[in-house]
This record gives C-alpha cells, structure tokens and sequence, in this order.
C-alpha cells in the first residue's frame, strides 16, 4: 500500500513537472515568436518608410527640375499676364508632359492669374478643369519671396499637393512663378500598398487632432464598388 502511495506521488510529481516545463516552454516560445513577430513588423515598417521617402523625394525633384525646365520655355514668357486662354492653353501643355495634377501661375502682384486642376473621373478618364483660386490672390507669398525653387505641401479643395514653384526671369528680373504638383491622394496610397503589402494612409495635423485624407484601405473598397 505504502509502495502504491510512493508511486502516485512519484507520478504526480513527474505530471506537475512535465506540465511546468510544458508551461515554461509555451511561455517562452510565445514570447519568442511575439518578439520575433514584433522584428518583422518593425522591418516592415522601416522598408515601407524608407520607400515612402525614396518615392516622395524623386517626386519632389522631378517637379522641381521640371518647373525650372518649364520656366525657361520663350513661348510661355510671351503669354505670361497677357492673355489669360493662351497662357492656359500653354500651361496644360506643359502639364501634360508629366501628368501633373495641378499647375499654377502667380504673377509678381501675387495674384494667380493661371491654374488648372486634374481631376480623375476612374482609373482610365480625367479631366482638366481651370482651378477655382483663378484670379485669387496666392495664400502664401512668402515661399516665394527670396528662393530659387521652391517645394511645399499646398492644400486646395481638401486636396494635398506636393508643389514645386520655380521663377520666371526676364534677364534677372522675376517677372512671376509657375508650379506644378502631385496629389497625395488615394491612388498614391494604393500605390504605396502594393509596394509594401502594408495599409498606407496620409493624414494632417489640425490643431490637436491628426485629419486622414487618404487611405489605400479606402480605395481599395471603392474599387469593389465600381
């Protein structure tokens, strides 16, 4: 009886170790793969933000060197304040060559006396339409005043654009600015998606709160709906 009894508790004490040292081994494999799962996710993000920043960057220097080509164009000095239809005529025209979503003129007296808007109707059609700041003074005066090109984040119609100014020069005299831009919308998170496998969205700060103007996650259900 005695032997028995010595047995049992043999046996549970073997039972409670192995369910310990099975505990143990769960706990540290669930730890190591909770780490290891965190190392990815990291990975991941560092790769999708080193693209973001390689992406953005040509962008930026594209549109720059594009405005600093386009404001050397004769043509477009001669239409530049004249007449307002010839001037957007040869504004969409350089448009044109890059895609741009938005393109701006802004004369001396800093008023925008050309601006045109690409606005997409699907993945296949847009249409260019003249922008409703025509004629209106330009906002922010200040990044023009003192620099040879200039790259900001410009806002209109609860649209972010990547815009480049570059200066028109008659001899050295300024005679005003064209800038082109880039939307930073949902097509350009979807892109960024595909790229990364990650969810991309763009969001602003407002006073306290962060504002998300585009988000891949969203395309991808208009997608579904279209």
């Amino acid at each position: 009886m005695r032997t028995k009894r010595l047995q049992n508790k043999i046996l549970l004490f073997f039972v409670g170790l192995l369910l310990l040292l099975n505990s143990a081994v769960f706990y540290w494999n669930y730890h190591n793969n909770e780490r290891q799962e965190a190392q990815r996710i990291e990975s991941l993000l560092n790769s999708a933000r080193s693209n973001f920043r390689y992406q953005f960057e040509a962008r930026s220097y594209y549109l720059s060197a594009f405005a600093e080509t386009a404001a050397k164009d004769f043509g477009l000095k001669q239409v530049f304040g004249e007449d307002t239809r010839s001037l957007l005529v040869a504004l969409n025209n350089h448009r044109q060559r890059i895609e741009a979503d938005l393109v701006m003129a802004i004369n001396t007296d800093g008023r925008i006396i050309g601006q045109l808007l690409k606005r997409d109707l699907s993945d296949e059609q847009h249409k260019v339409q003249v922008g409703d700041e025509q004629g209106a003074r330009f906002r922010f005066m200040e990044w023009l005043t003192g620099k040879e090109s200039i790259r900001e984040l410009y806002q209109l119609n609860n649209v972010l654009y990547q815009l480049n100014f570059s200066p028109l020069k008659s001899g050295n005299l300024t005679i005003g600015w064209i800038g082109f831009g880039y939307a930073i919308d949902q097509a350009l998170a979807k892109s960024f998606t595909e790229r990364t496998g990650l969810v991309t969205e763009f969001a602003i700060q407002e006073a306290d709160s962060w504002r998300v103007f585009a988000s891949s996650v969203t395309a991808e259900t208009e997608d579904k709906h279209v």
